[in-house]
């Protein structure tokens, strides 16, 4: 349900302005997860720069956003990336052997 999936991401960035520290931890483990899933975080790009500059002041926050954008792009990507190489080989090596599936 779409307003659900609003609903719960404006809970979430409204706990992490309530709670920067203890919110940039679940903020990274959130990043992780849609990156592995492919689930585009330009929406928690955005609203990391827009909480954390709300809630430690503008230039602070968007410094701490970026670095914490910055270790989350890294380890979902490491992640995606080993998830890719080991987990799902056989299934790319598979796809690559047989050219009608890409049709």
């Amino acid at each position: 349900h779409p307003t659900f999936s609003v609903d719960l991401l404006t809970f979430f960035l409204e706990w992490i302005e309530n709670n920067p520290w203890d919110g940039s931890i679940a903020f990274i483990i959130a990043y992780i997860i849609c990156n592995i899933l492919m689930i585009p975080g330009i929406i928690l790009s955005l609203g990391a720069g827009i909480i954390y500059s709300r809630a430690i002041g503008f230039w602070a926050g968007i410094c701490f956003a970026s670095g914490i954008l910055t270790i989350s792009c890294f380890f979902g990507a490491s992640l995606a990336f080993l998830n890719a190489r080991f987990l799902l080989r056989k299934a790319v090596v598979y796809l690559i052997r047989n050219p009608g599936k890409f049709k």
